[in-house]
């Protein structure tokens, strides 16, 4: 297909861009001979630890990062400065916690169990403030505890007033039942956000996971269709808005569709950035910025090898984990995301003896769409919790990666002057 056919096609499922003739972001972008690293330093936590999913806040309000260190029954939690990673001071431990969690502005912290949650209040050394089961898995718990499942990825509302937690029904490993359940705090309360979505070609109920209030206007709820190949990907719901709850990209009758994944709300405005990955029949492949509000979702910065993305609270920059490592063109001195055929595997996706791949953390100017090598991370090739899943601490000062070598989380302190040049390049 020629490219302006390409882009015509895509107009048709109403994808926007920018940067170029037809739309698409330059994202080729130059490389020093000898290139300065655009970090300044690393902190490297103590190893078996790890921090939370990319779209739950693991912040304290005083900057330092909550991390968590499993053990055979419980899940203890400890706060760790960035300027001195190896000071840990411990916070909470919590029984039967799964694995990952989420915490307000005013340190209460929410983990899913395997029929609920526990919300503890860290700045009172883990003192319990809820403790909630699932209604019908009290009732039933003979029938229910070997098929009812909360999943890992929570959230909390920024001012700790509300939980999000998704529940999923199984019946001889089939998904029977699916929800997004709202839970307040103070009272106890549930409600259902979204429930038994199913497919409109096979009418089988889908896996809803990754629930996250908006940090712009928590009103907004966003969540997924959690298959790997979903044409609705992204949902979301809002009490006025969006009630019932709706997809934001339905691809239902495309025969090549945009394949997105790993959303995150951002910070600023009403709208989710997400991933459009390498294996996707649709192209441009790369990042996106998806408005909240159902307009066309606009491409940011093309890549056939983006796998998970964050921002900070000023969407001037963003940050990718990669699928592998970026294309180089030592001629040119270039680092191109963009040549690389779609659906071919990286052949430097190395993997080890020690159970890990390679995998290259960008920068990426959301105006130009440019992007910035940082750093080489290390990607589990078992998956959760050493999955690098990038974040943006609150003051923009660190970029927080997993590193599935070291078993720890690292702290890439940006430099702030080279990043103020890169974009302002």
């Amino acid at each position: 297909m020629r490219r302006r056919d390409l882009f015509l096609g895509l107009s048709v499922l109403g994808i926007a861009g920018r940067g170029t003739a037809f739309g698409r972001p330059n994202c080729s972008f130059p490389e020093r001979r000898n290139p300065a690293p655009l970090y300044r330093r690393i902190a490297a936590t103590p190893n078996d630890t790890y921090a939370t999913y990319p779209h739950a806040n693991g912040f304290l309000s005083d900057g330092r990062i909550v991390i968590a260190q499993r053990g055979d029954k419980s899940v203890r939690y400890s706060a760790v400065s960035l300027d001195k990673p190896d000071a840990m001071h411990p916070l909470a431990e919590i029984a039967g916690a799964r694995m990952y969690y989420a915490v307000s502005h005013g340190g209460l912290m929410v983990a899913p169990t395997l029929f609920g949650a526990r919300v503890v209040d860290l700045a009172k050394s883990g003192k319990s403030v809820l403790s909630w089961d699932d209604p019908e898995y009290t009732k039933n718990r003979s029938e229910l505890s070997g098929s009812l499942r909360y999943n890992q990825d929570v959230d909390i509302a920024m001012d700790g007033s509300r939980v999000l937690l998704s529940r999923t029904l199984y019946e001889d490993k089939k998904i029977v039942s699916s929800s997004v359940v709202q839970l307040d705090i103070g009272s106890g309360r549930t409600l259902t956000i979204a429930e038994d979505i199913q497919d409109p070609s096979t009418g089988e109920v889908v896996p809803l996971d990754h629930a996250h209030f908006s940090p712009f206007d928590p009103n907004w709820i966003c969540f997924c269709d959690a298959r790997n190949r979903a044409v609705r990907r992204m949902w979301t719901w809002h009490p006025q808005h969006a009630n019932p709850a709706r997809p934001l990209v339905d691809q239902s009758s495309t025969t090549k569709p945009l394949l997105f994944t790993h959303e995150r709300a951002l910070f600023d405005r009403p709208s989710l950035l997400s991933i459009v990955y390498g294996s996707s029949p649709g192209a441009p492949r790369g990042l996106y910025e998806v408005p909240l509000s159902g307009k066309p979702p606009r491409l940011v910065s093309e890549s056939n090898l983006d796998l998970h993305c964050n921002a900070g609270p000023h969407s001037d920059w963003y940050v990718v984990s990669l699928q592998g490592t970026a294309d180089r063109d030592q001629q040119a001195h270039l680092l191109d995301l963009c040549m690389r055929p779609g659906g071919q595997r990286d052949p430097d996706w190395l993997k080890s003896e020690k159970g890990y791949s390679f995998s290259d953390v960008v920068l990426v100017n959301s105006k130009t769409g440019a992007r910035s090598f940082l750093f080489q991370g290390a990607n589990a090739n078992n998956a959760q919790p050493y999955e690098v899943q990038p974040a943006i601490s609150p003051d923009g000062r660190w970029v927080i990666i997993k590193d599935a070598r070291q078993h720890n989380v690292l702290g890439l302190e940006v430099d702030q002057n080279m990043l103020r040049e890169f974009l302002a390049g």
